[in-house]
């Protein structure tokens, strides 16, 4: 069954909350003007992974400071693909705040009190800000809350290997198979400039799952995350995303409608 929804990838909702004016302002219309509007229920689980942990870990560099300059470096020594995020966050609580920094002990109640906040309304808001929520390969992961206890916040994400959280990808995927196919040829066409680490591991785990069996891990999936969802956004009318690289080779082989959000275009030079 066909639905008209436009399907919002997951960069939609940095966006919206991006520093840059004119990029929240193009993400924000999308979003108020574009209806009916959905997302893959698999945005969820990367949101929380990208975003909302990170606001747990600065949470926690913030916590254990005794100052801004103490915090910066520990959010900055945490290494790995969040720390600029957690860096600008940092900034963007300072200024949207308009506190003072000294006393730092005023400060950083004062900052905590802006993460706590924004951890979760973050989570709450991804399923809100759209019509519909797809979860055609079940994924329980998803629906996993922030929770508070005991002055710390639990963001981890579970691993779906156990009998208790079993995985429904690789049904989902098997639906797929002619396109997968379809869609290695597709990324064995590219140049090394065309391609990129995602679509490698979209390749080959789009092999794995026609000749054998898919591994199911905690972290599987999230190596195709863009192949969960572009797949995910068949049952509706489009996908809007900024993310041309993975989705422009992906979406004729799989048989997806492709609107590119212009990012480049709209930012601050």
């Amino acid at each position: 069954m066909a639905f008209p929804h436009t399907f919002f990838d997951t960069d939609l909702f940095f966006h919206r909350i991006s520093n840059d004016p004119k990029v929240v302002a193009a993400a924000g219309d999308e979003f108020s003007k574009t209806r009916p509007s959905a997302i893959s229920a698999f945005t969820i689980l990367e949101f929380k992974g990208a975003y909302v942990q990170k606001l747990g870990l600065l949470r926690e560099k913030v916590s254990r400071s005794d100052s801004l300059r103490e915090a910066s470096a520990r959010t900055e020594n945490s290494g790995g693909r969040g720390v600029k995020l957690m860096l600008a966050l940092l900034l963007k609580y300072l200024d949207v705040g308009g506190f003072d920094i000294r006393p730092w002990e005023e400060a950083r109640r004062q900052l905590l009190v802006h993460i706590d906040a924004e951890i979760y309304a973050s989570y709450r808001s991804i399923a809100s800000s759209v019509d519909k929520v797809f979860d055609d390969f079940q994924c329980s992961r998803s629906q996993e809350p922030p929770l508070f206890s005991n002055t710390k916040w639990k963001l981890q994400i579970s691993n779906c290997t156990s009998d208790a959280i079993p995985c429904h990808v690789q049904q989902f995927l098997k639906q797929y198979e002619a396109e997968l196919i379809s869609l290695i040829q597709a990324i064995d066409s590219l140049t090394d400039d065309e391609s990129s680490r995602e679509l490698k591991n979209i390749k080959d785990i789009a092999f794995t799952i026609i000749h054998s069996s898919f591994y199911c891990s905690s972290k599987t999936c999230r190596k195709i995350g863009d192949l969960l969802i572009g797949l995910q956004s068949k049952v509706g009318y489009e996908l809007l995303t900024s993310n041309f690289r993975e989705h422009d080779p992906m979406h004729f082989p799989l048989k997806y409608r492709l609107r590119i959000f212009p990012l480049a275009a709209l930012r601050i030079k």
